[in-house]
């Protein structure tokens, strides 16, 4: 796994009371410091990497799932491994944790959003706008614009659509990303 460190920081974390399709639980927006800089993945984990710890894949998008028609022909150990619940993921980073003698886990919540902002206040760390073209969402289903986009209706290779400021891929799209701390509104 390529691991990106990440600085220690201020951020307004949560969604600005203006925001369109805004829920309930995004704010109020608060100001959020991360006072030690920690790692994460430069890259959503991958498929390979998982089996690689876990010794299995429990992926929906791989060559031995049911929807291995929608993959044919594509290197999917480099595709985020999904159908990953938070207790497989935790016990994901206790192995590898094991494995290498170092200590892994799941970013918290206010770790992931500053992670995924890089610095920015809009939306999405590319902007406002969200339509499948900067990320692998449904772009038939914009966000912020009405021009419809791409939609691969699967996942897709990680690092297939531009960094954040921080070097961090696929922050929006492809799969959810689990975090450490319990869902609190």
């Amino acid at each position: 796994m390529k691991l990106v460190l990440i600085p220690a920081g201020e951020f307004a974390m949560g969604s600005a009371a203006t925001e369109a399709e805004r829920g309930e639980d995004e704010g109020p927006r608060h100001n959020v410091r991360i006072s030690q800089p920690f790692y994460m993945g430069a890259y959503e984990l991958t498929q390979g990497e998982y089996e690689s710890v876990m010794g299995t894949n429990p992926s929906e998008f791989s060559k031995t799932s049911r929807y291995k028609h929608m993959v044919v022909g594509q290197n999917t150990s480099r595709f985020p491994v999904d159908r990953v619940s938070w207790k497989s993921a935790v016990e994901f980073c206790q192995k590898l944790s094991a494995k290498d003698g170092v200590t892994y886990r799941l970013p918290t919540e206010a770790e992931w959003e500053y992670a995924c902002r890089a610095g920015t206040t809009t939306p999405f760390h590319f902007g406002n706008f969200l339509n499948g073209d900067k990320a692998n969402v449904d772009g038939n289903h914009p966000y912020g614009t009405s021009a419809k986009g791409k939609y691969l209706n699967r996942t897709t290779t990680v690092g297939s659509y531009a960094q954040n400021g921080f070097g961090l891929f696929d922050m929006h799209g492809n799969v959810a990303e689990w975090c450490q701390d319990v869902y609190d509104a």
